[in-house]
C-alpha cells in the first residue's frame, strides 16, 4: 500500500531542522514489509491542509498517517476531515505523541485507527490488516479505535525490547538538504571556537538518538515513554559513521532525553570515538543535573562534546518537588558549574509558572541561577503549558481550567504564548516573570565584568531582543526581521 507519514506544522517553529525520525523509523518499518511509505514535513515546509489533500491525491496514497505532538490537534482536525470529504476511500491514522489525546481524534476527527506509543510494529500491523481489505483492530495490540459510538483501547503492545533490532532510518526519504545543514549555519555550533577551528567547508550537522524513554516523570512533561532504553555501542558508532560517509555529518546534536542516564555508557562511547578516530563535535541535549559529575563531563569534552543542555527547570525547591524533578536545587547549581569547569558550554533549560508558582520562587530561581553564574544566553524560559498525559494537564481538567478539552487543544495549536494562569498570581505579573529573569543575570553580569552594554540591554525587553538579533544576525538583517514582524503583526 501506499502511505503517506505526515508531521504536521504547530505554533511552535523550530529552532533548527530536526529531522522526523519517528516517521522514519515507522516508515523503514513499512518498507522492510513490503509497504511504500513516503515523510512529507508539513511542520518545516508549511503545506496547508488544502495543499496537503491534493498531495495526497496526486500521490493516489491509500492510507494517511499522522504523526506529531499535541500542539498539532488543529492542524490534524481540518487536514483529515478534507481528505476524508474529498477521498473517502483514503485510510486515516494518527500516532505517536498525538495519540495522547485519543479521545478527541476519535470523537472529533475522522481519525479511523490511532496507533499508540512506538510504531514500528503496531503501524505495521495496521497497514497490513487495511492491505488485507478488513477494518477489524480487535487482535493487534496497542491501537484504539471507534465502535458503535465508543472508544475501544486495545492491550498494549510491548515495547521494543532490544532497539538494535531497529535499523538506521532509511534517509533517503527525506531531503538531507534540509535537515544535515552547513555546521556553520548552526546557533551552537557556529560560535564555539573549537567548532569553528575545526570545521571544513561542506561540514553539516545532524540530530541522533541514541536511546528512548525516560526514568522519571516531570510533571509538565508530554513525553509518554518511560522506561530507559539504549542502543548499543555497535549500532550507534556504526550509525554516526554512517552519517558521516554518506552525508559529510561530522556534527551532531544528541537528541536523547536522557544521554547521561548510563555513564559508563557515556565514557565507553566517548573512548571508542577517540580509539576509532571519529573525529566529531557534538552537543548533548539531555542531561539530569543529579548525573553531572566531572569524570564523565571531562570524557564528552574530550571526545568532541562543545555543549550540555540540562534539565535546570527551577531554582526553587518547592517547585523542583511540584515538577517531581526528584533532584535539588543545590544538584541544579553544582551541575552548572561542574559542566562550566570541564569546559563545556552548557544551557540551563527552565520551565516557570507551575502551580504554586510564586514571586518568591521566581526569585529563588534567579538567586539560583546568579549563584550559578550562568549567561542569560544559555538560559531557555518556557512557561508551563497542560499536555495530555501529564499531570499538569490533569490538574488544569481537575480545577476547572480546561472545561472544554479540544478548545483548549486547538488554541494549544495555534499560539505558543501562555494560555492558562496556573498560579495564584495576577496573569499580568507572571507575564513579566520571563523578563524579571532575564533582567537579573544581566545585571549580575554587568556587577561581574562591568560590562555597559549588559546595563543597557537591562533597560527593556524590545531593546534587548533587538540588540540580541544584531549580535546573532548583524544589524541590517535584524532591522529586516523586526520590519517583517511589524508588518505581519499590522496584517494579521
Amino acid at each position: 500500500m501506499r502511505i503517506l507519514l505526515v508531521l504536521p506544522p504547530t505554533a511552535e517553529r523550530p529552532t533548527y531542522p530536526e529531522p522526523p525520525a519517528g516517521l522514519l523509523y515507522v516508515a523503514s518499518a513499512l518498507q522492510r514489509a513490503g509497504h511504500e511509505p513516503t515523510v512529507l514535513d508539513a511542520y518545516r515546509n508549511t503545506i496547508s491542509p488544502a495543499q496537503l489533500v491534493a498531495t495526497v491525491r496526486e500521490g493516489s496514497y491509500d492510507i494517511v498517517g499522522f504523526g506529531g505532538i499535541t500542539t498539532c490537534y488543529a492542524y490534524v482536525k481540518l487536514a483529515s476531515r478534507l481528505i476524508r470529504e474529498t477521498l473517502p476511500s483514503v485510510h486515516l491514522i494518527a500516532g505517536g505523541v498525538l495519540s495522547s489525546a485519543l479521545d478527541l481524534l476519535l470523537t472529533h476527527t475522522p481519525i479511523d485507527v490511532v496507533c499508540l506509543r512506538e510504531g514500528e510494529v503496531t503501524a505495521v500491523n495496521i497497514v497490513n490488516r487495511l492491505a488485507e481489505g478488513k477494518r477489524d483492530f480487535d487482535d493487534i495490540k496497542g491501537v484504539a479505535f471507534t465502535r458503535n459510538g465508543e472508544t475501544v483501547k486495545t492491550p498494549a503492545q510491548p515495547m521494543i525490547a532490544n532497539l538494535d533490532e531497529i535499523p538506521f532510518p532509511n534517509y533517503d526519504l527525506i531531503d538531507m538538504e534540509i535537515y544535515a545543514l552547513d555546521a556553520m549555519r548552526d546557533p551552537i555550533f557556529s560560535v564555539e571556537p573549537s567548532s569553528r577551528t575545526f570545521y571544513r567547508p561542506g561540514m553539516r550537522v545532524f540530530n541522533l538518538k541514541t536511546a528512548r524513554g525516560c526514568t522519571n516523570a516531570c510533571t509538565f512533561c508530554y513525553r509518554h515513554l518511560l522506561g530507559y532504553r539504549q542502543h548499543s555501542l555497535d549500532y550507534v558508532i556504526g550509525h554516526i559513521k554512517h552519517l558521516r560517509d554518506r552525508y559529510n555529518i561530522h556534527f551532531l546534536r544528541f537528541g536523547d532525553e536522557l544521554f547521561t542516564r548510563n555513564k559508563q555508557w557515556v565514557i565507553d562511547l566517548a573512548r571508542r570515538l577517540r580509539d576509532e578516530r571519529i573525529d566529531i563535535r557534538y552537543v548533548v541535549h539531555g542531561v539530569r543535573t543529579d548525573n553531572v559529575d566531572r569524570e564523565l563531563m571531562d570524557a564528552i569534552k574530550a571526545s568532541g562534546g562543545v555543549t550540555a543542555f540540562i534539565g535546570f527547570e527551577s531554582g526553587s525547591q518547592t517547585i523542583l518537588d511540584v515538577m517531581r524533578k526528584n533532584v535539588t536545587v543545590e544538584q541544579n547549581i553544582s551541575a552548572i558549574r561542574t559542566i562550566r569547569e570541564s569546559g563545556l558550554d552548557v544551557l540551563a533549560q527552565t520551565v516557570i509558572a507551575m502551580p504554586g508558582e510564586t514571586t518568591r520562587t521566581i526569585d529563588e530561581t534567579i538567586d539560583s541561577l546568579v549563584r550559578s553564574e550562568i549567561d542569560v544566553e544559555w538560559v531557555s524560559i518556557n512557561y508551563a503549558q497542560a499536555y495530555p498525559g501529564t499531570w499538569l494537564w490533569d490538574y488544569a481538567v481537575s480545577h476547572n481550567m480546561i472545561t472544554d478539552k479540544e478548545r483548549y487543544l486547538l488554541g494549544l495549536g495555534s499560539s505558543n504564548s501562555l494560555l492558562l494562569n496556573y498560579t495564584t498570581v495576577p496573569q499580568m505579573e507572571t507575564a513579566r516573570w520571563e523578563w524579571r529573569i532575564r533582567k537579573a543575570l544581566l545585571l549580575a553580569r554587568y556587577r561581574r565584568h562591568g560590562r555597559i552594554i549588559d546595563r543597557i540591554k537591562s533597560w527593556d525587553p524590545r531593546l534587548y531582543s533587538f540588540l540580541v538579533a544584531v549580535q546573532r544576525e548583524g544589524f541590517v538583517s535584524a532591522v529586516k526581521s523586526g520590519f517583517q514582524y511589524v508588518l505581519s503583526k499590522y496584517h494579521g
